[in-house]
């Protein structure tokens, strides 16, 4: 199919309005785009469109908000394209019937609906508090059902759920399903097998004691996020195994657990299978991520596993750690009677296979996350974050340094520094642990807080480097405070280091990220060491 360009008055650059077949786009046109449509005017454009091409129309806004003002506005549009534009089904598809609730909304919320045609998909939202039952929109949500592709529900209850359902009799279409809201009260998900297709759920509010049994006639997902809470261990856990044993087509598994009564000591004679598995989150306290990932069954060398250990530096102990990245690594937990982490150097061996995991912990104000990516050339990644917030995170790094190998770090992250007081003296030292620390990265930070993180790098009382092969230093400011970490502390930084003899210092690259125009005028004195600073203030690091 040959391509068109059309060209605007008042437009330097052109613009392609012409792609692909209208039936492979996705639902970009967005419903608040109703207005601009209908008032563009009619006259003729310079290119005349073939009668038999088919238009797509993409309107680009930001990211989360449809109502900001497009790139492209359609101001000095051609008739032809006007009628495509609202006679397209496909590009009215992607609305809210929360519009059809609201009196100022309802006539272009009921415009959009019509345009929609009869037959084509939907990908529709809605709030059960405006779309109460017996209204016209929760009607015109129930007669939609059978060609809703994605629902996403902000809360609900099981009574507006079963309502639903019984109310549409079935959705065939339906593959997508995502309920979020702080006030959800959902215990269980009753469409059962009205949803042949559906191949996504998402429960991103936390429920508490969730039926996992109302999940086992959908063998077909392959993505489930769930929150629970999970008071009656001895009936809940086993549920979720059994549960997730019958996904076995699950490709994506999101799971935050709190399971108070959990028993690490109980016997545990079920598991589940996930043969299809790709990506992994679970966040709960180190008890039950162990016990988690002994029942489940995936090759680990395929899935990108992470864990979010919801647990202070108290229960997060060496040994803790220890059978966690052994079971990051293959299914079997080691015992007592395993051999334990040699004081000499970390339990986990770089060559010991092709697993890509990442542990975080993550309890009050301290979180610390290490990476293990491996490499093409067996050459592994290592990524260490470190969000330093209390004294704490110093015995945290501790526990981590003993059993997972921290000097084989890479780059390293700090945040959360917006005081000076907020860089522990305990991690005053992390630098000399990181030999092979080659990226630093500095964000969320002060100017006073900088001035702590940077002094840790500065040459020792006996001569040596922390973080010596470091070349990279990318620094951004706080997000809430409007301060930047201090360049002028960076180049006495270095300035130090250089003092140690030719070629000792390898830093030759800073990045300037988000709200370093704050502190603009200081850029020149790092170039005048020969530092090459890439600006970019509207990077968000």
């Amino acid at each position: 199919m040959d391509h068109e360009r059309l060209y605007f008055r008042g437009k330097r650059r052109p613009s392609v309005v012409a792609e692909a077949p209208i039936s492979d786009q996705a639902p970009f046109f967005a419903s608040k785009r109703l207005g601009l449509i209908d008032n563009a005017p009619t006259s003729r454009a310079k290119l005349k469109v073939p009668s038999n091409l088919s238009l797509s129309v993409i309107v680009c806004t930001s990211r989360d908000n449809i109502g900001n003002t497009p790139i492209y506005e359609p101001n000095d549009d051609s008739a032809h394209w006007r009628t495509t534009a609202l006679s397209t089904a496909s590009l009215w598809v992607m609305f809210s019937y929360c519009h059809l609730a609201c009196c100022r909304c309802y006539r272009w919320g009921s415009e959009v609906l019509a345009r929609s045609g009869m037959t084509a998909p939907l990908y529709v939202h809605a709030d059960p508090t405006q779309v109460r039952v017996e209204t016209a929109a929760y009607s015109a949500m129930v007669k939609n059902m059978g060609r809703t592709r994605a629902l996403h529900l902000q809360g609900g209850s099981n009574s507006y759920l079963e309502g639903l359902m019984a109310s549409a009799a079935s959705a065939p279409a339906l593959e997508k399903v995502c309920i979020g809201h702080h006030t959800t009260e959902i215990s269980t998900f009753p469409f059962h097998r009205q949803c042949p297709r559906l191949n996504e759920l998402r429960l991103r509010a936390r429920v508490e004691n969730f039926d996992w049994g109302s999940l086992y006639h959908f063998s077909q997902l392959r993505t489930l996020e769930i929150h629970d809470t999970i008071d009656d261990f001895a009936h809940g856990f086993p549920g979720v195994v059994r549960a997730i044993d019958g996904m076995r087509a699950l490709e994506n598994l999101d799971l935050q657990l709190e399971v108070p009564g959990f028993d690490p000591r109980c016997e545990r004679n079920f598991c589940a299978s996930l043969p299809s598995l790709k990506r992994f989150f679970l966040s709960a306290n180190a008890d039950v991520c162990l016990g988690l990932l002994s029942c489940l069954r995936f090759d680990r060398t395929r899935v990108n596993l992470s864990l979010n250990v919801l647990d202070d530096e108290e229960d997060l102990t060496t040994d803790v750690l220890r059978r966690l990245v052994a079971l990051c690594q293959a299914e079997d937990d080691p015992d007592d009677t395993q051999p334990r982490a040699s004081p000499h150097g970390p339990f986990f061996n770089l060559d010991g296979g092709d697993c890509s995991f990442s542990i975080e912990s993550d309890y009050d104000a301290v979180c610390l996350c290490f990476k293990y990516i491996p490499a093409s050339d067996n050459r592994p990644s290592l990524e260490l974050n470190c969000w330093a917030l209390m004294d704490q995170a110093g015995a945290l790094f501790a526990s981590f340094a003993a059993v997972l190998p921290v000097a084989s770090a890479t780059s390293l992250a700090v945040g959360g520094c917006a005081r000076a007081a907020n860089w522990p003296k305990t991690l005053h030292d992390v630098f000399r642990h990181l030999p092979a620390l080659q990226k630093f990265k500095l964000i969320n930070t002060s100017r006073e807080g900088s001035r702590a993180v940077f002094a840790s790098l500065w040459p020792r009382d006996d001569g040596t480097l922390p973080a010596p092969m470091l070349r990279k230093i990318a620094v951004g400011g706080s997000w809430n405070d409007r301060e930047c970490p201090s360049l002028e502390a960076l180049r006495d930084c270095i300035v130090a280091r250089r003092a140690q003899g030719q070629g000792s210092c390898q830093i030759r690259r800073i990045v300037c990220g988000s709200n370093c125009e704050l502190v603009a005028h200081e850029v020149g004195c790092l170039r005048d060491l020969g530092i090459h600073v890439c600006w970019m203030p509207h990077l968000f690091l």
